[in-house]
């Protein structure tokens, strides 16, 4: 059964992966993802992220001067702390959201990190 696999996919899988992958019922499935599960799930992750651009846009209509990372990054961790999920400290996971909702937040000036991403900043 390697052989085939080798000689067809050009592979080297060995033959004891093989067995173990077989004996786990994991046939026609994708391999799951290297490394540690997250702390969130998709759902509070996306949660959270609305709730941090609703902070950020709030701020800024309120004409406010827009925090830096590491207030925003104290206001995050708190509210995820409050939760009891985790634990959090650092400023990780705000830089995490920041760069998700980046195409969201509306700025007088340019957005240099979409402008990283290769989108065409509109006028």
């Amino acid at each position: 059964m390697g052989r085939k696999r080798y000689s067809r996919l050009h592979t080297n899988v060995s033959h004891k992966t093989i067995s173990r992958i077989i004996r786990e019922g994991k046939i026609g499935v994708s391999p799951s993802k290297p490394g540690p599960v997250g702390a969130f799930n998709k759902t509070e992750y996306n949660t959270t992220k609305v709730t941090f651009l609703s902070f950020i846009k709030l701020e800024q209509a309120g004409g406010k001067k827009q925090s830096t990372i590491h207030e925003l990054s104290f206001c995050v961790n708190s509210m995820v702390n409050y939760s009891g999920i985790v634990n959090r400290k650092g400023d990780d996971l705000a830089k995490h959201l920041k760069s998700d909702v980046a195409n969201e937040i509306d700025m007088k000036k340019p957005n240099y990190q979409e402008l990283r991403r290769g989108h065409p900043l509109v006028t």
